[in-house]
């Protein structure tokens, strides 16, 4: 057992907490959610692929008895569904658009090298559209956030390389 103490200007107040109360609520309310959690970081393990720290975390969280909010909750299971395998149609439109976008990415890492940006600037745009491909081949997508990012970066490539144009050719 536990025993937090809290103040309170002036005050104090004692909760006991028995965590391996909590361990054992959260082993049998999430059982299911456990093993898929296991699961998903064994196969990356196999695949000889860093499990995602996210995905660790949350396992962690479960197994330790930490308390599950609605939110932990939502993304375990968004977590859970996004790691089944795809049906065979699923995966064919998938690869469709990764073969689409994957060369986007590409053109737009090519841009930044392009750029005049600071070296940091440079490398914290190239750490992400790296982290992004990753992602798309791994997971064969990115979300609406992350696209609308990869054009962000792209409207301040191009935006950056033609004022260099012109500043070269006033000179």
């Amino acid at each position: 057992m536990i025993l937090i103490r809290i103040g309170f200007i002036g005050q104090a107040l004692t909760i006991e907490y028995n965590m391996n109360e909590r361990i054992e609520h959260n082993k049998k309310k999430y059982e299911d959610e456990i093993k898929s959690l296991e699961s998903i970081i064994s196969a990356d393990v196999r695949r000889s692929i860093p499990p995602n720290q996210f995905t660790s975390d949350m396992l962690v969280a479960l197994k330790s008895g930490r308390k599950i909010t609605p939110k932990m909750e939502h993304y375990i299971s968004k977590i859970v569904t996004d790691s089944k395998p795809l049906n065979p149609k699923d995966k064919s439109n998938r690869l469709k658009w990764l073969e689409s976008v994957m060369p986007k990415i590409i053109m737009v890492i090519n841009l930044v090298d392009e750029t005049n940006w600071s070296g940091n600037y440079k490398q914290n745009k190239l750490n992400f559209l790296e982290s992004i491909k990753e992602q798309a081949n791994h997971k064969l997508s990115l979300s609406k956030k992350q696209m609308e990012y990869i054009t962000k970066i792209y409207i301040q490539c191009k935006k950056n390389i033609e004022k260099n144009k012109n500043k070269l050719s006033v000179h």
